[in-house]
């Protein structure tokens, strides 16, 4: 359901009104393949249209000034890749403009215009706030049309020109529901006269300059459709106008309507830092934040190809460990209710590494993520000091070299029988410290990872 797009090439053609109190509308059609309307009365006003009457040499180099105009929009970020939305929610979209740093004027009418997707419900439109560089407009709640007369202070950024004192801006909303048609109309004025300002460097949103003067927005909010399937699209995009120049269409945004289920995860790691060659323990929790069972729960875990899973459990459900992930089948999960998988596994080289987690529910359309990184040291291979205590052999090596063991054998060989040291060590400061009497003290000893 592809959203129409609104070319307004020549909104002041089409609306006569908005040039009403210039003497000679039919002079400016002579024009108007070469200049916009509001560069036709600058020049007009300074007599330096060609041919003009206060143009005798009939050819004159000007300096056109006219504002410049990018745009775009946003719209809900939904859940997931999918970017889901609930069709029983509602979507609230904002429309932005600016009038570029290297333009040459402010702004005298703005037209923003959005043709909506078939998907939404037309009648539903909420016009929200409007604003335009440090000025906000709030248009009445529940209107399907408004006017607004905004009156910046003299010191407003948001303004500029010589028409400062005398300016208004009239912001105008309408929304069509027979044909899903939404259209922002703001307007510069100046009260002394009830028409544009003479001069055509007064108006509003003036070049920017960094600080947001030239910057504005429009909101609104829409409800999908209460009959559409699970799956479908909602597109929208919208168009822009500065001051009769040609409309600029937004980049789309885009939905697809489904259902959210309420869950929520969450990991934890053990203490302590997880060494390259080490295995090391977390636990995924998951629980369902909603009101009503979810059915058809599954978390996928998929981590790092240099780490090897040993082992997975869960408090409910089924696992299953497939080509480096672990994938957690939990069936129905009532309100309430959730599960909690604990996995064990190996790292084979140092570094900072994404343990990418995902789960869904229901029809499976709203995938949530769990950001999730693991930071993995090198290993640091621990000393094992041995000295003489008279007619006893002493053994000590550092305290942090957790998951080494410590093995003897009587003698070296191509296969040393290498087998655990059982005596329980000792801690004193930051090292381990066994002592062995003279019947066991001959032979090899060395520290292991298993």
């Amino acid at each position: 359901m592809m959203q129409a797009l609104d070319i307004m090439s020549d909104q002041l053609t089409k609306h006569p009104e908005a040039i009403q109190g210039f003497r000679n509308i039919g002079e400016w059609q002579k024009y108007k393949d070469r200049y916009s309307f509001m560069e036709y009365r600058y020049m007009k006003e300074n007599g330096l249209l060609p041919n003009g009457p206060q143009d005798p040499l009939g050819e004159t180099t000007a300096s056109v000034v006219r504002p410049i105009d990018p745009n775009d929009k946003i719209g809900p970020s939904g859940v997931g890749p999918n970017r889901v939305v609930s069709a029983q929610d509602e979507l609230e979209y904002m429309i932005r403009f600016e009038n570029f740093a290297t333009a040459t004027a402010p702004v005298a009418e703005l037209i923003v215009v959005d043709y909506l997707d078939a998907g939404l419900d037309w009648t539903t439109v909420r016009f929200k706030e409007i604003a335009y560089g440090d000025r906000i407009v709030t248009p009445p709640v529940g209107s399907q049309s408004f006017t607004v007369r905004d009156q910046p202070p003299t010191n407003s950024p948001s303004i500029t020109g010589s028409a400062v004192g005398s300016m208004v801006v009239d912001v105008r909303g309408s929304a069509n529901p027979q044909i899903g048609r939404v259209e922002w109309r703001m307007t510069c004025l100046d009260t002394n006269t009830g028409f544009w300002p003479v001069d055509a460097l007064s108006g509003f949103l003036p070049p920017e300059n960094g600080a947001g003067r030239g910057q504005g927005y429009v909101k609104f909010g829409v409800r999908p459709k209460a009959n559409l399937p699970l799956g479908a699209a909602i597109t929208n995009t919208a168009s822009i106008v500065f001051d009769g120049n040609d409309a600029i269409a937004t980049p789309p945004v885009w939905n697809i309507i489904g259902d959210v289920p309420s869950l929520a995860a969450t990991i934890a790691y053990a203490p302590g830092q997880i060494t390259a060659g080490m295995s090391f323990t977390y636990t995924v929790g998951l629980t369902n934040t909603g009101a009503s069972v979810v059915e058809n729960v599954i978390l996928t875990n998929a981590l790092p190809t240099h780490m090897t899973i040993l082992d997975a459990t869960a408090t409910q459900g089924t696992i299953t460990v497939t080509n480096g992930a672990v994938i957690w089948n939990l069936g129905a999960v009532a309100n309430g209710e959730g599960g909690l998988l604990t996995v064990t596994a190996l790292p084979s080289q140092e570094g900072a590494f994404a343990n990418a987690i995902r789960y869904s529910g229901g029809s499976g359309l709203a995938i949530y993520s769990l950001p999730s990184e693991i930071t993995v040291v090198a290993a640091t291979r621990p000393t094992l000091a041995i000295r003489y205590l008279g007619d006893r052999v002493e053994l000590t090596w550092p305290t942090n070299s957790s998951g080494f063991r410590l093995q003897g054998a009587p003698v070296l060989g191509p296969a040393p029988a290498w087998s655990p040291i059982t005596n329980a060590p000792q801690t004193t400061g930051d090292r381990f410290r066994i002592e062995l009497p003279p019947a066991e003290a001959a032979g090899f000893y060395r520290l292991v990872n298993p």
